[in-house]
């Protein structure tokens, strides 16, 4: 009979055996865990032993409510071993954290995992019955579920050029004709260009404004140890556009924005490109898939206030993919009261 167990790692970034495993491991997440921290959470990380061999784990983030004993949490990164059988794993897994919410006082515990269901794309059998063994534990699906693209990536540059439809094929040769180089920065500075660029985007867009930590300068650390990358997509004129990818599990375009030389239109620029050449580089790290960072639908609908990104990313041919929803779970007698709080917040029910 398998034996599984739980540990929680004091320092896991200490530890090269959960390092290593974040690396190579097809659920992991690198930026959602961050900005969780960032905005005043605490994580915590709990390893998973198949006979004394590190295969998952989960990452947990806590927070205090003022003026109590007792936390909110949420799960934003849930690993479990694909070629296993799912159940005793998520029961380990679950069991450990209820100990440990009974130790802390946790009220609830949120999931927020980019799990696809989609038939077509690797795993997704393995987490929809994640999904059911979670729903075994008390956690109960939200009404929210995102969407996205997934690209297939483990193809050569022609065939993958190809899989594009013809306006996304065009504008890359013309941006490569244009002298368009793509590169990765390990320039920090840029992250400072980067915040300044997302200001000015969302003053253009009328949009709501992240911290500069959550958008800037906080993810240098990320950076730095290659979870995520910083993509320019460089001319001679200068740069055009900036994106931040989280290179963990399925690679992810997280953030994006143009540079204020590129509105003007003193640099030329065409996004298609530099997404291309991402997807080349994810290729060649081993990637299969690209998760384009999500999208409202399958088909791009005219009239949509989000139509031009929509249809910049549906122009990729990718497939339309659905994650696991959005869960939660409400221990002790606080059910009702955490489902009126959460409506008067706007949270999802």
């Amino acid at each position: 009979m398998t034996r599984w167990h739980v540990e929680q790692l004091p320092d896991e970034d200490a530890n090269p055996a959960w390092v290593r495993m974040l690396k190579e491991h097809p659920m992991a997440r690198a930026i959602v865990p961050t900005w969780e921290v960032l905005s005043g959470w605490t994580n915590h990380a709990f390893a998973l032993y198949r006979e004394g061999t590190m295969v998952g784990g989960l990452i947990l983030s806590s927070q205090r409510i003022p003026y109590t004993a007792a936390a909110l949490s949420r799960i934003n990164c849930l690993l479990i071993d694909p070629a296993q059988p799912v159940a005793p794993q998520i029961d380990a897994l679950m069991q450990a954290l209820e100990r440990y919410a009974k130790k802390k006082l946790l009220l609830e515990t949120e999931l927020r995992l980019r799990l696809a269901v989609s038939a077509r794309v690797e795993g997704a059998d393995v987490h929809r019955q994640m999904r059911q063994r979670l729903e075994h534990h008390g956690y109960r699906a939200l009404t929210k579920v995102d969407t996205t693209y997934f690209v297939r990536i483990d193809r050569d540059d022609e065939s993958l050029l190809a899989s594009f439809d013809r306006s996304a094929r065009n504008k890359i040769r013309k941006a490569l004709r244009s002298g368009a180089q793509v590169k990765v920065s390990d320039d920090f500075s840029l992250l400072d260009d980067f915040y300044a660029a997302y200001l000015d985007m969302c003053e253009r867009k009328r949009a709501p404004v992240q911290p500069e930590a959550l958008v800037g300068r906080g993810l240098r650390p990320l950076i730095e140890k290659q979870r995520a990358l910083l993509f320019t997509e460089v001319y001679p004129e200068g740069i055009s556009n900036m994106v931040i990818v989280d290179t963990l599990g399925v690679p992810c375009y997280v953030l994006g924005t143009r540079s204020p030389a590129n509105v003007r239109g003193d640099v030329p620029g065409a996004a298609q490109v530099l997404q291309y050449e991402i997807m080349k580089v994810m290729r060649d790290r081993g990637h299969i898939w690209y998760d384009l960072g999500g999208c409202e639908g399958p088909v791009p609908v005219e009239g949509h206030h989000n139509f031009g990104v929509w249809r910049f990313k549906y122009g990729f041919q990718g497939e339309f993919v659905r994650f696991i929803p959005y869960m939660r779970r409400v221990r002790g007698p606080f059910k009702k009261v955490a489902h009126v709080a959460h409506m008067l917040r706007g949270d999802f029910v």
